[in-house]
């Protein structure tokens, strides 16, 4: 999974790791998406919500993530999973 842009705690894109589990999740919520609004349950919810609009413009959106994905390694199944770094200590904080 590619972040585009960067996220603003990675100062050097080349020291970003992908977070496999998030990944996972992205994609599944990407097809839970498509499975929705390709089936009679779009209407369905047309139909029975008020704010019908709203909730198909959010699975529109969600049907349209663009995964750049590698080459499945045996090590991408593993349960295992690396995250990003976390921010710099040394840049100041407001509580």
């Amino acid at each position: 999974m590619m972040m585009k842009p960067s996220c603003s705690w990675c100062k050097d894109y080349e020291q970003f790791e992908e977070n496999k589990q998030l990944s996972i999740l992205v994609n599944c919520y990407k097809k839970l998406c498509e499975y929705i609004t390709q089936t009679t349950l779009a209407r369905d919810i047309i139909e029975a919500v008020d704010c019908s609009s709203d909730i198909l413009a959010l699975l529109n959106d969600g049907s349209l993530f663009c995964e750049e994905t590698e080459k499945p390694s045996d090590s991408s199944f593993t349960l295992c999973l690396t995250h990003s770094p976390l921010p710099s200590t040394s840049e100041p904080t407001t509580d």
